[in-house]
């Protein structure tokens, strides 16, 4: 298996072996969907290589693997929510500057 990455934070969160300033100050810089698709990234890596690990290793995914899934709906609602509040504000803000523009040209 090739870990070859064509995208520069692609393995941002996976190499953060250290807790604490420094791992939170590189998250800071991640966007949102780096940061979903890193954890997706490395879910999606445990639950293909799962069967090959110890019994120690099952038992903390399974303790895991209901949390990643409930962090993925959450982002999946937030993301639905957030583009609802963009979509209400823009078309507010559209309407007036529309208005503006309309108002500036006439003159």
């Amino acid at each position: 298996m090739s870990n070859v990455c064509s995208d520069t934070h692609e393995h941002d969160l996976h190499d953060l072996r250290v807790d604490g300033p420094a791992a939170r100050g590189k998250l800071a810089t991640m966007t949102t969907d780096d940061i979903v698709g890193d954890l997706k990234r490395i879910s999606d890596e445990i639950r293909v290589r799962i069967h090959l690990a110890s019994m120690d290793a099952k038992d903390a995914w399974a303790n895991l693997e209901p949390r990643v899934r409930e962090f993925e709906a959450k982002i999946e609602r937030a993301s639905e929510r957030a583009a609802a509040e963009v979509d209400k504000l823009a078309g507010g803000l559209r309407d007036e500057l529309t208005r503006l523009r309309k108002r500036v040209f006439e003159d």
